[in-house]
């Protein structure tokens, strides 16, 4: 079989792309854990595939033969990422791969039985530029959940209706929604797996590139420009749970309007956490007149105190506890001034945001019991 030859920069950048569908080390099915290459309408294609999402890298760089070879993912970065020559040769055997990059040889033996990547071909497209998908994917991951049940499931929903793009996570405890005012767009509603989600963090370009997804019968499509001639592919099965209706869980009015700096009140939770119970990240919040008090203590390793000066607080002094961790997962997020305002009945803190213009982020979380 002939060589393939390509820039020694494009094949790392091609199986770091790929990486977060390779599967954990956990995994006992060897072929899960592999780097396919093979033939592609554009040229070469490059990637990994655990099942429960797929990324492929198509490169501009001929494939010299219809057999696809997979070979073991670990061995291929742990190798590319310490090579300095500008280029990289690989020529493929039966049973083996060798890498010859300057005074560098190596040879990996293939692994049989690689999944394959079929992408879908019909179905609901919907296209954006990167960074605005980017953007409202990076506002709401945190809030994902981590552990499935009737009520919540692992992944973010995506809606385009009147002009507006929605993407919303909960995981039971807080809920996160980023609206993008977007005129054009095709109404739909997509929910993207948790697992898609990550990829897209680690995929997407800041840039105002085209990213494109289809919405097939049984997976979804993500297709989108990379660098040095990249085209990305991404693929994962459609989640059969529904996602629960988060804008019945928010509350419709605002109770108080308290403006002040995302920064100011980031720092002052950061500080108070580590006083607080390692555990819980208890901290517990006095809203008065004007100020916010908040509060971190363990009996044993001591505690802290911190005021923030506010306009518009309650005419009567409310006491609510939250979990650190969900407040520092927001305002890390946001860099200008924070809208804090507290449902009825004290069932909810909501935080308002505009991140940039003409797009809003609306953050709630549950209060603990303490």
């Amino acid at each position: 079989m002939a060589d393939v030859k390509m820039k020694t920069k494009m094949l790392r950048s091609a199986v770091e792309i790929v990486r977060p569908a390779i599967a954990k080390a956990s995994v006992g099915i060897p072929a899960l854990r592999t780097i396919k290459m093979e033939k592609m309408p554009e040229g070469m294609g490059i990637s990994a595939n655990n099942l429960n999402v797929g990324i492929r890298v198509n490169l501009l760089t001929e494939f010299p033969d219809d057999r696809p070879v997979a070979i073991s993912a670990e061995r291929l970065l742990n190798y590319v990422k310490l090579l300095d020559t500008e280029e990289v040769s690989i020529t493929f055997k039966s049973d083996k791969a060798r890498f010859s990059s300057g005074a560098c040889r190596a040879q990996v033996p293939t692994v049989e039985g690689a999944p394959e990547f079929p992408m879908p071909t019909e179905g609901q497209t919907i296209a954006m530029a990167q960074d605005v998908l980017l953007r409202a994917l990076r506002h709401v991951a945190f809030a994902m959940t981590e552990s499935e049940n009737r009520f919540v499931v692992d992944g973010a929903l995506l809606t385009a209706k009147d002009g507006y793009l929605e993407v919303a996570a909960l995981d039971g405890y807080r809920i996160s929604v980023y609206r993008i005012e977007m005129k054009g767009l095709p109404e739909c509603e997509i929910l993207l797996p948790g697992d898609l989600c990550d990829a897209l963090l680690a995929t997407l370009r800041d840039c105002d590139a085209t990213v494109s997804i289809q919405l097939g019968e049984s997976a979804i499509g993500v297709r989108m420009e990379g660098i040095e001639a990249q085209i990305i592919e991404i693929r994962a099965g459609r989640l059969a749970k529904k996602f629960a209706p988060y804008n019945k869980i928010l509350p419709e009015n605002r109770r108080l309007a308290i403006v002040l700096p995302a920064p100011r009140l980031l720092l002052a939770a950061q500080r108070c956490i580590a006083m607080a119970d390692i555990k819980t990240q208890c901290i517990r919040m006095y809203f008065e007149r004007e100020s916010i008090t908040l509060n971190g203590a363990t009996p044993d390793s001591g505690d802290a105190d911190e005021a923030v000066s506010i306009e518009g607080g309650p005419q009567t002094k409310l006491a609510m506890a939250f979990k650190g961790e969900y407040l520092v997962d927001a305002l890390k997020k946001l860099r200008g001034d924070v809208t804090v305002d507290i449902g009825e009945k004290d069932q909810v803190m909501m935080l308002y945001a505009e991140p940039f213009e003409g797009e809003t982020l609306r953050y709630g979380v549950m209060p603990m019991r303490v």
